[in-house]
């Protein structure tokens, strides 16, 4: 499809695509009654590609409940049920971890699924180095085959607010940026 069409297409589906976000962001998880950790700050940046491959980067300001901790573990969902016949299924590649305090960014990835819900499960931190109480995280990556298309538009719906943390967080904010905008 060229790439003007395209960028039409994305354009097209930004109404639909904010509510969604937002709707995540309102549905975060509470806060895990073991460790008492927080997320005061989750920046979540997409950058839909031509291809409708997703580039994604989050910020998080995170504190530990317990010190000794290794540091965190995020999931990104995989394979979700898209209807009774068939998976949305996601790959997750080009994983990297930042951290402008110092963290430890070692990361270690493992596909899990329970219930038919797939997810990547990514381990960042070092168990011989334990974090300090309150870490910042800079982690990017890329999912394939996330755009699905819509008769006159591409849909981009995602769980922005990281389904599955088990954490609460007290700010969040999400960007998507798109050929042609959104």
């Amino acid at each position: 499809e060229p790439s003007g069409a395209l960028m039409r297409r994305f354009a097209g589906f930004a109404c639909a695509l904010v509510l969604a976000l937002c709707w995540q962001v309102g549905a975060a998880p509470a806060a895990s009654a073991g460790w008492n950790d927080v997320i005061h700050r989750l920046d979540a940046s997409y950058t839909i590609l031509h291809n409708g491959d997703v580039a994604v980067t989050q910020v998080i300001d995170y504190e530990f409940g317990a010190e000794g901790r290794p540091g965190v573990v995020l999931q990104v969902p995989s394979r979700l049920p898209w209807d009774s016949s068939r998976d949305a299924v996601h790959t997750v590649s080009d994983v990297r971890v930042s951290s402008p305090t110092g963290a430890a960014t070692e990361v270690s990835t493992r596909e899990i699924e329970d219930g038919g819900v797939g997810r990547v499960r990514l381990r960042i931190g070092d168990p011989k180095r334990p974090a300090d109480r309150a870490e910042t995280y800079v982690v990017s990556y890329t999912i394939t085959s996330v755009t699905e298309a819509q008769p006159g538009f591409d849909e981009f719906v995602w769980d922005a607010s990281g389904g599955g943390l088990g954490v609460g967080i007290e700010q969040m904010t999400v960007t998507v940026e798109a050929p042609g905008g959104v």
